[in-house]
């Protein structure tokens, strides 16, 4: 890792650990979200057209799922990471919709992030003593 990205983690994790739930949840998205875009632009040619497509809510590739899918289709990301991508938006937009009274103990939150899979050590994977 760069330095720049490690004194930008740093100061991340510093107010996402401040955060409530509803906004750890809408952070930590947005940050994923934000990667994604940059992988994208990373991987395109540089200009006009590639900005077009990636930058701004309107813009093709300028929503959480487009940028999932197409990084996926494009093998930027493994199956794993779009299927905890995929997660990790429905539980944005489970705490972006619902007005009050939720929280990551909620048990749809709960069952969805206990269906997260990417980086989880082998002894925690479903099936080798930890619960589905």
């Amino acid at each position: 890792m760069k330095e720049d990205d490690i004194q930008y983690m740093s100061a991340f994790l510093a107010e996402f650990q401040a955060e409530t739930d509803r906004g750890a949840a809408l952070v930590g998205a947005a940050l994923l979200d934000a990667r994604l875009e940059r992988l994208l632009l990373s991987n395109f040619l540089p200009g006009k057209i590639s900005n077009e497509l990636v930058l701004g809510g309107n813009a093709p590739l300028g929503t959480f799922s487009s940028r999932i899918k197409v990084c996926w289709s494009l093998g930027l990301i493994t199956t794993s990471e779009r299927d905890d991508l995929n997660i990790v938006r429905a539980i944005r937009n489970e705490f972006a919709h619902r007005e009050h009274g939720i929280s990551f103990s909620d048990n749809k939150i709960a069952s969805h992030c206990s269906s997260l899979m990417s980086r989880r050590p082998p002894e925690m994977q479903e099936g080798v003593g930890y619960p589905p």
